[in-house]
């Protein structure tokens, strides 16, 4: 409605936004309730999505200051998919982050309920920056092991490019794929989806 536009809004912000600029740093859940108890464990830059994924009505929040953004996201495959949304939103609009799935269906009101939040912390700290966990989750997607290898990584290269460039991680490649793919080794390397035509 007019009134309430959920797309606009992350739960708890005006609760979480002091703490956001002290820590520059906010942390999106999926849930209200992974909010509240993130904040009962300290973790008071804690906010949610009132949808499945962040959007660009978000962004003028999340570019309010110099903040890095941790998505933390539950590991099935809606989670997953917010992720991968919300790390390619986040990367096109050149805003800082990392990514945090976290293992076995839990969600963060589930790990601060066992009594692991300083797992949870470390978590935090540790997650996989945003650009390379989109690289990753489409080099997933589109197996270029396969048969279908040559047609798969045009598609890797493609999503690629959507994210505001034309260059990839040669280490990332390498990851996932060795084989008849030739691409030098050393060191990042301008790789344009083109050259793939």
């Amino acid at each position: 409605s007019i009134v309430f536009d959920k797309s606009k809004l992350l739960y708890g912000y005006h609760l979480a936004r002091q703490s956001i600029f002290e820590k520059k740093q906010i942390i999106i859940t999926e849930g209200y309730l992974d909010v509240i108890m993130l904040h009962f464990a300290g973790f008071t830059n804690a906010v949610a999505v009132l949808g499945t994924a962040l959007t660009t009505n978000h962004l003028p929040l999340l570019k309010r200051g110099e903040i890095s953004v941790v998505l933390c996201f539950d590991g099935d495959g809606a989670g997953i998919g917010a992720a991968i949304k919300s790390s390619r939103l986040l990367v096109q609009n050149e805003i800082d982050g990392s990514v945090v799935i976290i293992k076995d269906g839990a969600d963060p009101a589930d790990m601060v309920f066992v009594g692991r939040s300083d797992q949870l912390k470390e978590m935090f700290g540790s997650g996989t920056e945003l650009g390379e966990f989109y690289i990753e989750q489409i080099v997933k997607k589109y197996d270029i092991k396969n048969e279908n290898k040559i047609k798969n990584i045009k598609k890797v290269f493609y999503y690629i490019e959507t994210i505001g460039t034309a260059l990839i991680l040669v280490v990332i490649i390498q990851r996932f794929y060795i084989g008849n793919f030739k691409i030098p080794t050393g060191s990042m390397i301008p790789v344009s989806y083109t050259h793939l035509r």
